[in-house]
């Protein structure tokens, strides 16, 4: 008996899971690049980052 048969089939494969964690981590490094003082500062390209994050997560800006 396994976990699956405990817990059921999840809604997204691991291999996906972990694809979109990945993609998220890369643009959150780039928006903290992007939002740190000096030359490549420019923070509507750092939020524009944070929009693609939560398109990937499905999460509605809240203001």
């Amino acid at each position: 008996m396994g976990v699956q048969s405990e817990i059921g089939p999840t809604a997204m494969p691991r291999w996906r899971v972990y694809a979109q964690a990945r993609e998220v981590v890369t643009l959150a490094e780039l928006a903290l690049e992007l939002s740190a003082e000096g030359p490549a500062c420019n923070i509507p390209r750092a939020m524009a980052q944070l929009d693609r994050i939560r398109a990937i997560l499905g999460v509605q800006q809240a203001d």
